[in-house]
Parts: structure tokens; C-alpha cells; sequence
């Protein structure tokens, strides 16, 4: 799928998602570690903060002084690739007790927001039926099929 056009998101829900930094890392490793088939070392955590763009938004529940010690990120989207003209956006996950509240939204429109300020077009594909229910939302419409294999290891 791409989005030709500014994502469709309230100013309100845009602004729950801030551009993650080095900072961030352990919170964000941390979610990324329970993520399921969504899992991304921590070494990678480390180098998409490094270098490529990562949108996160955080448990605004916490308390300020809280939130400086030990923020908790509740969701992430972050860049698989980035071209010339073009980026591949991936990693969209979202703790499952924070589903539903438009998280994910907000991580991909952010994202999106930051790629077409600089002229790039956000690309994605998905497997799960309810990311793509959110990325159509967002504007994203599709461009073609995709598929995806898995291959297991002979060791297991």
C-alpha cells in the first residue's frame, strides 16, 4: 500500500506520537521483546534509533516525574527501509492491553507526516486484516500484492 496524500488522522490523535530517540531504547527494546512475531533484537532496536526514523507513543498515565525514569512506550512504527523517494514502513506494533485507542494510528500518521515533509512516498504491506483496516483509514491505498514466506531452520 502507499499514501499519496497527507495521512487522515485528528490533530488531537497526530500528536500522542513523538519521533523516538538513542533515549528511548530500553523502553522501546522492552516492547519489542514481548511482541510475538513482531520480536526485534535488541541490536536492532538500537540501530533503526540510530539510524532510521521511529515514531512511538508513550503511557500517559504515568506521572511526569515517572515518565523521566522509566517511560513506557505503549506503540511504535518504524522504517524497514528508506529510498530516495520512498520508504518502507514496518515494526507497527502496539502492547495488546492499548489496542483500539488509535496508538498505531497516530505511530504510522506521524511517521508518514515526517517521510512526506521530505518528499518521500510511505509504503507498507501487511498480513494482519486489522492493520490494514487502520492503514486504509490513514489513506493508504493498495499498489499491489505482496506475499510472504516463512522458512523454519532444519535445526527447528
Amino acid at each position: 500500500m502507499r499514501l499519496a496524500t497527507p495521512p487522515k488522522i485528528s490533530e488531537q490523535k497526530l500528536a500522542l506520537a513523538r519521533r523516538a530517540t538513542l533515549e528511548d531504547l530500553e523502553p522501546l527494546a522492552a516492547l519489542y521483546q514481548g511482541a510475538g512475531l513482531m520480536y526485534r533484537a535488541h541490536s536492532n532496536v538500537k540501530q533503526k534509533l540510530s539510524e532510521t526514523r521511529v515514531f512511538i507513543v508513550e503511557d500517559f498515565d504515568l506521572g511526569a516525574s515517572e515518565r523521566a525514569t522509566k517511560p513506557r512506550i505503549l506503540s511504535c512504527a518504524l522504517l524497514n527501509v528508506e529510498g530516495a523517494d520512498s520508504a518502507i514502513i514496518g515494526g507497527v506494533y502496539t502492547l495488546p492491553y492499548a489496542r483500539g485507542k488509535g496508538y498505531a494510528a497516530a505511530c504510522t500518521a506521524a511517521l508518514c507526516a515526517d517521510l512526506q515533509k521530505d518528499g518521500k512516498s510511505p509504503c507498507l504491506f501487511y498480513e494482519n486484516p486489522k492493520a490494514g483496516s487502520v492503514y486504509r483509514r490513514l489513506g493508504f491505498e493498495p499498489i499491489g500484492r505482496w506475499g510472504v514466506i516463512y522458512v523454519a531452520s532444519p535445526e527447528g
